[in-house]
């Protein structure tokens, strides 16, 4: 199959939402797709590397090498949408690949969050933020998974909720680990505690009122 004809296959149905929510690794996803297909990689094979890419990205935050970390965290949202768009180019789709997906996110997104403490934090941060975050992500995934809510989300919203939300939670404490401003860790954590209670609110009227 060649690139043009395995992008088309692999396209969603939602493709030009989807495309404004993932604004950056969209031009990425297609190409390390049709890499994986072209050494006949399975798609459960491609979610168990951005397990491993996301996983190890929380490990060279807590490792001090937050450049990398950085790297590695985009690399694995990347890696994220590739799988899916080789399942559907293939029309290979597994039973267990939703519940492995959402899984290896709870393992990564719990380790990134977490990960920076180990430079200044305690019990107390960790739970906020745990709670916070979850309290967000899961009412998103349980409450708010229309495929009608991608196509309508700007690229400006989405940078605005990503600013607030877990991706300008790593961008912050990267900075900061890389100029080893260790005491600003703290209120990182307590900014974005706060921020992850906000959106989930924003979220719970957005909700009721429709």
């Amino acid at each position: 199959m060649k690139y043009k004809i395995f992008k088309y296959a692999s396209s969603r149905i939602d493709q030009d939402g989807n495309d404004n929510v993932h604004y950056f690794s969209k031009y990425f996803a297609p190409m390390f797709a049709y890499f994986f297909y072209k050494i006949k990689f399975s798609p459960n094979s491609v979610t168990f590397i951005f397990l491993v890419t996301g996983f190890l990205s929380a490990l060279l935050l807590y490792w001090s090498f937050p450049i990398y970390a950085y790297l590695a965290w985009r690399l694995h949202i990347i890696l994220d949408m590739a799988d899916g768009s080789l399942a559907r180019a293939t029309k290979i789709f597994s039973s267990n690949a939703i519940g492995f997906d959402r899984s290896n996110h709870i393992i990564i997104n719990t380790s990134i969050l977490l990960a920076p403490l180990h430079f200044n934090g305690n019990i107390e941060i960790a739970n906020g933020l745990i709670v916070s975050f979850y309290l967000y992500y899961f009412f998103s995934r349980n409450f708010i998974s229309d495929k009608s809510t991608a196509i309508n989300f700007s690229i400006k919203k989405n940078i605005i909720k990503n600013i607030l939300g877990l991706e300008g939670y790593i961008a912050a404490q990267c900075l900061v680990i890389f100029f080893e401003l260790y005491d600003f860790i703290n209120f990182i954590c307590y900014f974005y505690i706060f921020s992850f209670f906000l959106l989930f609110v924003v979220k719970l009227i957005t909700r009721i009122n429709k």
